[in-house]
This record gives C-alpha cells, sequence and structure tokens, in this order.
C-alpha cells in the first residue's frame, strides 16, 4: 500500500500483514530510525488507507464484510476519535479517494464495473453519494494518488 505517512506531500511505500502496518515514514525505501510500526486491525481484513481527517497525511484503516474502522486521528491504535461504520457489503473491493474535494478521503466500494461512492461523507449510503459503472466483471478498481 501507498500514503503519505509524513506529510510532506509525496507518497511513501507500506506493508500491511495480519494486522501488522511497517510504514517507510521517512521514504528512504529501507527499514530504519523514523519508520513506524504499530497493529491496527487483524487477520482477514482489507487495509485502506486516507487522509481522514484533513491533516494532510493518511492514516490506516480496515475493511470487512461492509464495516470501516478508520484510525481517523492518526494515532495507530483503536480509541477515541476513530471511526466505525458500514459502508458496502461482503465481496465488494473497497477504495478510497477525495471524492468531494473537502481535503479529506471518503469510503467507496467497487464490485464488476460498479462505484458506489460516500461522496457526502457521513458513511452511509444516502442522498449525496454516487453510483456508477465504470469497468466490468472482473476489473479490480486501481487508485493513484
Amino acid at each position: 500500500m501507498t500514503g503519505d505517512w509524513n506529510g510532506d506531500g509525496k507518497d511513501e511505500s507500506g506493508v500491511f500483514l495480519n494486522g501488522g502496518w511497517w510504514l517507510d515514514a521517512n521514504g528512504d525505501g529501507i527499514w530504519d530510525t523514523g519508520d513506524e510500526y504499530y497493529t491496527f486491525g487483524s487477520p482477514g481484513v482489507q487495509a485502506v488507507t486516507g487522509d481522514w481527517n484533513g491533516d494532510d497525511k493518511d492514516e490506516s484503516g480496515v475493511f470487512l464484510n461492509g464495516g470501516w474502522w478508520l484510525d481517523a486521528n492518526g494515532d495507530g491504535i483503536w480509541d477515541t476519535g476513530d471511526e466505525h461504520y458500514t459502508f458496502g457489503s461482503p465481496g465488494v473491493q473497497a477504495v478510497t479517494g477525495d471524492w468531494n474535494g473537502d481535503g479529506k478521503d471518503e469510503s467507496g466500494v467497487f464490485l464488476n464495473g460498479g462505484w458506489w461512492l460516500d461522496a457526502n461523507g457521513d458513511g452511509i449510503w444516502n442522498t449525496g453519494d454516487e453510483h456508477y459503472t465504470f469497468g466490468s466483471p472482473g476489473c479490480q478498481a486501481v487508485s493513484i494518488r
């Protein structure tokens, strides 16, 4: 996965395995001083990244069966200030992006060419959200940030 872990405006690399996050926070391409490790999530979840709080630095999150758990305060642990909601369903691919241009990333899901985007950022499917088709069955959504 990728994300701007240090707020410098450039994305750095990171990996996720069984709830563990290893982030190249200093952006030098090797594991060393200045990098970050923490656990957030568990085995079997899909890791997601985004700027959940609008601070120009990406934070971690996980998605499972339509449930989103976002480290919205960016401290690497589940605590006060983090977010949980349901948007999507089992079998979909989680996608993230700033769908409304407010400087914060929002949730979305992709399945068989269909995109369902939480464009108003409230964590539920309702008026103000977007649905469209771009792609076809068998495609995987990609995000270039």
